[in-house]
């Protein structure tokens, strides 16, 4: 969701500026602390409940060329 919503964060992240990270972070994850349960949480920040296919896109994406799969 941070990628979405900050569109040249991997630019950001590849330059060392994390500033715009950190901001989203705070605003968005730590300034909720203990208050809700991980699965609310990432409902409330990305509009969508906690699915295991976005793990799944991600781990292929990673590791589909490297292991052909």
């Amino acid at each position: 969701q941070a990628r979405r919503d900050i569109p040249d964060l991997l630019d950001q992240v590849e330059e060392g500026r994390l500033a715009g990270l950190k901001a989203w972070l705070n605003e968005k994850i730590h300034a909720r602390g203990r208050r809700v349960s991980a699965a609310e949480l990432v409902a409330e920040v990305s509009g969508n409940p906690l699915k295991a296919d976005y793990f799944m896109d991600y781990l292929e994406t990673k590791f589909g060329a490297l292991y052909q799969i």
